[in-house]
């Protein structure tokens, strides 16, 4: 919906009063989208409101006894995280993470050796890996 004014037209000598424009309806559109936008209350929801800020202001002595709470629950914490923190030999996770990561490969390199040999031992005794398996007293899986 377009609120453009009217075209200003001047007066001419035969013109009437009707075909002026006239300046309060340039200074105003018809309608003011704000007042459009305005709901008007009604005496009940005002008493709801007026009750919701006192609750609002009896939850805040509950509101602040709740933060004292959290934070004395926060302070608990960092004391159990410094204390476990203190038992750690490395207490960077980056060195921890590198040395899990440097026992996986050492673990797949002695793993990769012993499955080799156990292919040349069946391979020798012309017996499949399965029951090279079965004969080591292994499990598949391993």
């Amino acid at each position: 919906m377009s609120l453009s004014p009217a075209p200003l037209s001047l007066p001419h000598e035969n013109a009437s009063r009707d075909h002026l424009v006239q300046p309060s309806v340039l200074a105003k559109p018809k309608t003011d989208p704000v007042k459009m936008k305005r709901i008007p209350l009604e005496p009940s929801t005002h008493l709801i409101f007026e009750a919701s800020a006192d609750i609002e202001i009896a939850s805040q002595a509950q509101l602040e006894a709740k933060i004292a709470t959290l934070q004395a629950r926060i302070d608990e914490t960092k004391v159990k995280l410094d204390g476990a923190t203190a038992k750690l030999k490395h207490p960077d996770p980056n060195h921890t993470v590198n040395g899990h990561i440097k026992l996986l490969r050492e673990y797949n390199d002695i793993r990769d050796i012993a499955t080799g040999l156990m292919g040349i031992m069946a391979e020798h005794r012309q017996l499949p890996m399965k029951r090279m398996y079965q004969d080591l007293g292994l499990d598949e899986k391993d």
